[in-house]
């Protein structure tokens, strides 16, 4: 009896053993899939679609009946017997460094830039449009630009789905750049004399400037240290009065109409009402900014 309880209990163990799913491509499992596995689906038409493909990583089981089901609709009737289930997997392959830096480049449009795959995403994925946007890749967070730099992307596999990947890598471009050569306190009008423009190694997302005359006649937002790039982040418009500034004064009177230069305590633009030290009386009083080094102020104002 043991010798036969083995043999039983082997075949049930055969009999319980799943068999290998089969591999699907698309975003449809179609009769072409299937009748390599099931002859019956040979006489269907090739692009007749049984189901959807399952998602990454899970399965899709047709049992025997769905199968006989499926072909008898279409008009092949099935013979009497058993049909056997079937399970579908979708196609999956690692990334590989290759593909990724492709795709990579073509987001970045040119092939001056440098990268170099560090680290990767490993999970298999499916085949599909490999996609690095440029809104997925982030600045290092070390300050030099050999240090990885985090790139989020997504594989398309369907029209309607993606799955997520993502790569550490090192990138350089050489580029122009504008430099600051010597310290640019907060509110510093930068001159031509205050750049230089160089060719140097960077990220390619740090922000810089490439041409000097786009900075010259700005101020400094905040204090730009020596050497530091120059870029938009760090420049802003001057005002039409800095403090410190002479003002051409206009102040008016019922019947008069009288000029004289006054020194500004604040700064402001064209509308913006400013504070002004008179030079003869010593006394401060309000105007409103005309426009570069210009301002009026009305009737009656008792320090004038």
């Amino acid at each position: 009896m043991k010798p036969l309880l083995g043999l039983c209990i082997f075949g049930l163990a055969s009999a319980g053993a799943a068999p290998p799913c089969a591999i699907v491509d698309g975003d449809r499992i179609l009769a072409s899939d299937i009748a390599p596995h099931l002859a019956l689906f040979a006489e269907l038409d090739a692009n007749l679609v049984a189901g959807f493909a399952p998602s990454p990583g899970s399965r899709r089981t047709f049992s025997g009946s769905q199968l006989r089901s499926i072909a008898e609709r279409s008009g092949v009737a099935a013979a009497d017997g058993f049909i056997p289930g079937l399970c579908f997997e979708r196609a999956v392959a690692p990334l590989t460094p290759e593909k990724i830096q492709r795709a990579m480049l073509a987001t970045l449009k040119t092939t001056a830039t440098k990268i170099r795959i560090v680290e990767f995403s490993r999970l298999p994925v499916p085949s599909g449009e490999l996609e690095f946007p440029r809104a997925g890749l982030t600045i290092p967070a070390g300050p030099h630009h050999e240090d990885p730099a985090l790139w989020r992307g997504t594989v398309r596999y369907s029209p309607q789905h993606t799955i997520a990947v993502w790569a550490r890598v090192r990138i350089e471009e050489e580029r122009q750049v504008v430099l600051a050569v010597r310290e640019l306190r907060a509110g510093t009008v930068i001159s031509s004399d205050d750049l230089a423009v160089l060719r140097r190694t960077i990220f390619p997302l740090e922000p810089h400037l490439e041409n000097a005359s786009d900075a010259v006649g700005r101020s400094a937002r905040r204090t730009i240290s020596s050497g530091s790039f120059i870029s938009e982040e760090l420049i802003a418009i001057p005002p039409d009065i800095i403090p410190g500034q002479t003002v051409h004064v206009i102040a008016l009177r019922r019947f008069m109409r009288i000029t004289f230069d006054a020194v500004a305590r604040s700064g402001g633009n064209k509308g913006n009402t400013i504070v002004l030290l008179n030079p003869e009386s010593h006394l401060a009083f309000h105007a409103i900014v005309d426009g570069k080094g210009q301002a009026h102020t009305g009737p009656g104002d008792p320090t004038l």
